[in-house]
């Protein structure tokens, strides 16, 4: 089983084991299963679903736990877990898991459960920590409002991710607050969702560094601990360009949603968890019953025998305690070490995200540089109209794979990139050096449609290989115009058959060996995108069939 969600969260106004136990009745009469037929305290199957309820009572508080397990499309089977926890002196407390047995290489999509949505739209007071929790996006209007938003980005004790929307002048204030609304459904319980109004935003901005801010209908995913003296930290709260999102209003949650899976920074369970587990976990006196009946039946025992059977079992209860003790403590240990390990892992993402922003400040610099020279170059000509690829480039911090390709489209009249071509990019998007390969690509696929220009305008080069040598346009070291004979001649080079515009091959269908290395060296996971040089064909174009993850791509050291 993957865990794929987990929601935790606090809320003085309810007691939470009644809320629970109603909102599970009615999301199980939402499926099929009648409420009256739940079982109080056990298990059953329902066609295909398993519900376990679990009580517990205590003089120091109450715990409910539910379950439903339910097979889904594609072999995957999903189970959510609930529990609440209510003190009277505590209120409530809520924890919520969703679980999913599917294979390895299956990417799940993640989204809040309706039954976190149901429980977070009951009247009260949710909260995670100091954060407010909902299924609604938080607005904030106003300089006073703006402030208070940033005073919850930075507050060093937050340990829950924030999304804050920047106003969309492109839109109306309905479209960018629907966008809001669809990420804080998907978000529900694991992320809270603000959206700026423009003095909002200013004020906003005001309180972050350069690098950290959010603005032009973007949203920024803020992760907990921010570190505004440390640049490096500003690329682990992800910066998602409106144009990244604008093409569905889902898109914005679906982006941050995935961010998150990837990071699976998940809260460790509540700690009344500890001091009452053992009331839900062990069987209950009608279970044990029915157990010593069934085993009675089964072996044909008469009453004696039946009361020395139930003693065994309450020996074996007993012992279980002690089992549940001894459980504990290795829990604890295995806890510390986890602890150890998460540190080590997140001082090792540290010094890799302090080389992502070296690599972003020197994409940044070349950039002014190339535009530096480009404008020189203009002046001495004479020539101070900017041809259609040389519009401003975007800020390299802010590219990611998919939006460099979506650019791409919009700007590069030379290169045709096919429907579908991307494939699984939102790999590309999720990962540390999503900015350091959204501008590579970009600048690939800008010296690609400037090849085929320059070849339209009468160049003799010979390839983009040969024109990016002498040119300098891009580096030739990125680029290969074949594959190993293995490749081609096995099995593997059926993968470089690539889709294609009909004008070119009336299949639609091509084999494809000239490709960009996105970043040079092994990986399954970098980029590599395919192409076909027709700049001297029909089309006059460059032709793109494939931009993704490398391991769709394999070789003889890949596969």
């Amino acid at each position: 089983m993957t865990l794929v969600y987990r929601a935790i969260w606090t809320d003085a106004e309810h007691h939470a084991v009644r809320v629970l136990d109603d909102e599970f009745r009615a999301w199980c009469q939402s499926k099929g299963i009648e409420p009256e037929d739940l079982p109080v305290r056990g298990t059953a199957v329902f066609d295909g679903k398993r519900v376990d309820v679990r009580r517990g009572d205590a003089e120091f508080g109450q715990v409910l736990r539910v379950s439903l397990s339910e097979d889904a499309e594609a072999g995957r089977v999903w189970t959510t877990t609930a529990t609440a926890f209510y003190r009277p002196d505590l209120g409530g407390t809520y924890w919520v898991d969703l679980d999913c047995e599917t294979t390895p290489e299956d990417r799940i999509p993640l989204a809040a459960p309706r039954l976190v949505r149901q429980i977070l739209e009951e009247p009260g007071d949710p909260v995670r920590g100091t954060v407010p929790l909902s299924v609604e996006p938080i607005p904030a209007v106003g300089v006073e409002a703006g402030a208070g938003v940033a005073a919850i980005v930075l507050d060093p004790e937050r340990d829950m991710p924030i999304a804050v929307f920047s106003p969309d002048a492109q839109v109306s204030v309905g479209v960018n607050h629907e966008r809001a609304s669809l990420a804080a459904r998907t978000l529900a319980g694991i992320a809270s969702v603000y959206v700026l109004s423009p003095d909002a935003c200013t004020e906003f901005n005001g309180h972050l560094s350069e690098g950290f801010r959010v603005y032009g209908g973007a949203v920024r995913l803020y992760q907990p601990g921010v570190d505004l003296a440390d640049g490096a930290n500003a690329l682990q709260h992800r910066f998602f360009p409106v144009y990244s999102f604008d093409r569905s209003p889902r898109r914005a949650g679906q982006l941050m949603a995935a961010r998150l899976a990837s990071t699976q920074q998940w809260p460790d369970p509540p700690l009344q968890w500890e001091a009452m587990r053992s009331l839900v976990m062990r069987p209950s006196e009608a279970e044990i019953a029915q157990r010593v009946s069934e085993i009675a039946r089964e072996r044909n025992v008469n009453a004696d025998d039946s009361d020395a059977l139930r003693a065994e079992i309450n020996e074996l209860r007993e012992l279980l305690v002690v089992a549940d003790s001894q459980r504990d403590e290795i829990q604890r240990e295995l806890t510390a070490d986890r602890d150890r390990y998460r540190q080590r892992v997140a001082d090792l993402e540290g010094e890799h995200l302090d080389d992502v922003a070296e690599l972003v400040d020197r994409d940044r610099f070349n950039a002014a540089l190339q535009r530096t020279i480009r404008e020189m170059t203009l002046h001495v000509s004479g020539d101070e109209t900017a041809g259609p690829d040389e519009e401003v480039d975007p800020d390299p911090g802010d590219l990611t794979p998919s939006t460099a390709v979506r650019l791409a489209r919009e700007r590069l009249p030379f290169l045709e990139i096919h429907p579908d071509a991307e494939q699984h990019v939102d790999e590309l998007d999720e990962a540390l050096k999503a900015s350091t390969w959204g501008y590579t690509t970009w600048q690939g696929l800008k010296a690609l449609n400037t090849f085929a220009q320059a070849v339209a305008a009468g160049s003799d080069e010979a390839n983009f290989r040969i024109w990016c040598t002498r040119t300098g346009g891009f580096s030739h070291h990125k680029v290969a115009y074949s594959e190993s004979t293995t490749v081609k001649s096995g099995g593997l080079g059926e993968h470089r058959v690539l889709p294609i515009s009909p004008e070119v091959d009336a299949s639609g269908r091509m084999q494809m060996l000239w490709h960009l290395k996105i970043q040079e060296g092994g990986g399954k996971n970098i980029p590599r995108l395919y192409f076909h040089d027709d700049t001297r064909g029909v089309t006059g174009k460059i032709h793109v069939g494939f931009y993704g993850p490398h391991y769709l791509m394999p070789n003889t050291k890949t596969n």
